[in-house]
């Protein structure tokens, strides 16, 4: 054997702060309340709340890795015995990342992805190691980066690229301002559930008078109006949500740092976490050009790329991976740049817009039947709670938004392909413009119901060689013919 078999870092067992929650929370518990009984008066809490933690220490001590001149063996499983191997020539990515215990202790997380990636047969290994495991482990697994056709990806935070390198710094103003005006939805949600829990939370060790609060509502909305605090408390989360996204931004990517050696691209960011990739130019299938609403008004957006093994889902923040390419750039530079990567994108087409009368195919959508709902529930609501007699104004609102987003889908969507590329561009408030080399394309299909193809409108869907997550793209409700162009120019 070339490396192991071995154990990784014991920091694995701790690395994942989620699995540890429920134990923090009923200690945290048992503090306020100065009784430790929640850990003696019932087993089945005791089960619930040692079972993550106990089940993460099993997997360290039952997990073992090693590497021989052909493949990677993991051997893993207490009860129920695992045994995967893995050929060296199928594996597309060995990425490196730091958290800030890791930063401490010298430990790197190290995940392995393979080439079943590319089809759904996902096959990904997540372990801590010292230092030195982790380059050696590197090391042996660099020859995978010459199979199956180049689609390998290799990161680490040693590597010395080859030859001059241009190097781009962006600065924690350019990174602060793309948190401010990218896309608020998921800080929403998040802080929604930040709410929702905290509050429960809260209800559990404080005593709080519902009748006060009650009372405190009644007497701000009595004074104010229920329009002027819905306006306040829109603002107030509006302007949260833009300092929470610029300090987010300039955490997560402070010191992002391209370098550009001709045939590979370097990319380093991280604060808490440290993260290094290096993508070799062949493998790069595309680009996709994400704007909010608010930057498209200031003509700039963030810049992507599709590449096996870099980007895709994961549970865990730590090794998840965002695709950024160039966190911020004008939309006026966006196909010079792309070209500098890969020439194909050199040449643009003529996009083909939807029909003009298709625009109310935009309407059929689950956001506009859901903010039908809510109006005529906020419409009926009164005659159940008299004190809501104004809530359907909000309801009113929403659908307007709904509406709204449904025409700029109409406006924002469009396509186009040539014998170097294909292009799709959707999207309503948040719009995401798709480049793919056509060479790339697996696939394309078009689909929709009868009397909507009688009239000439479909929707086209290409498939392409990217992370499963991110390998298609969709135009909706466009000509027939721009569907016969897209699968004229596919190589077959």
């Amino acid at each position: 054997m070339s490396f192991g078999p071995k154990r990784g870092h014991p920091i694995y067992i701790f690395e994942n702060i989620n699995d540890f929650v429920l134990l923090f929370i009923a200690l945290i518990i048992a503090l306020f309340k100065g009784d430790m009984s929640i850990f003696t008066s019932n087993l089945a809490y005791d089960v619930i709340i040692f079972a993550m933690p106990f089940i993460r220490l099993v997997s360290y001590l039952t997990t073992y890795i090693s590497v021989d001149d052909q493949k990677l063996t993991v051997r893993s499983g207490w009860l129920f015995k695992k045994h995967m191997e893995i050929p060296v020539a199928t594996i597309t990515t060995i990425d490196f990342s730091q958290g800030v215990f890791h930063q401490m202790l010298g430990a790197y997380k190290v995940k392995i992805d393979n080439a079943g990636n590319m089809s759904g047969d996902v096959t990904k290994i997540s372990m801590s190691f010292g230092k030195e495991d982790a380059t050696k482990l590197k090391e042996l697994l660099q020859p995978g980066k010459a199979g199956l056709d180049g689609f390998n990806l290799e990161s680490d935070g040693d590597e010395k690229l080859e030859g001059k390198a241009g190097e781009y710094y962006f600065s924690m103003g350019d990174l602060a301002l793309m948190g401010a005006i990218k896309d608020k939805g998921k800080f929403l949600l998040q802080l929604i559930a930040i709410v929702c829990g905290g509050s429960s939370f809260l209800a559990g060790i404080v005593t709080v008078s519902e009748a006060g609060l009650e009372h405190q509502g009644t007497r701000i909305v009595n004074s104010l109006g229920l329009i002027w605090v819905a306006v306040i408390l829109i603002a107030g989360i509006f302007l949260l949500s833009i300092a929470a996204g610029s300090i987010g931004a300039v955490i997560k990517y402070y010191g992002f740092h391209i370098s550009d050696s001709g045939d590979t691209i370097r990319i380093r960011y991280g604060l808490l976490t440290r993260k290094s990739y290096t993508i070799h130019k062949s493998r790069i299938s595309g680009f996709y050009y994400e704007q909010s609403i608010l930057m498209r008004c200031m003509k700039t957006g963030t810049l992507h790329c599709y590449a096996i093994g870099y980007g895709g889902d994961s549970s865990d923040e730590d090794t998840s991976e965002d695709p950024i390419l160039i966190p911020l750039i004008k939309s006026a530079e966006l196909r010079r740049t792309m070209a500098g990567i890969l020439p194909e994108m050199a040449e643009a087409g003529e996009r083909e817009k939807p029909l003009g009368r298709s625009w109310y195919y935009f309407l059929y959508s689950w956001s506009v039947l859901l903010s039908l709902i809510v109006l005529a529930g906020l419409i009926v609501l009164p005659y159940f709670f008299p004190a809501a007699s104004q809530f359907w104004i909000m309801g009113l609102a929403i659908l307007a938004m709904a509406f709204a987003g449904a025409m700029m889908q109409h406006y924002n969507t469009s396509i186009y392909g040539n014998g170097n590329n294909i292009s799709i561009s959707s999207g309503g408030f948040n719009k995401t413009t798709v480049f793919v080399k056509t060479r790339n394309v697996e696939s394309v299909y078009e689909t929709a119901g009868y009397f909507k193809h009688k009239k000439g409108v479909t929707t086209v869907v290409i498939g392409f060689i990217a992370p499963l997550a991110t390998s298609g793209a969709k135009a909706r409700n466009v000509s027939v013919e721009a569907f016969e162009n897209i699968r004229n120019r596919l190589i077959y």
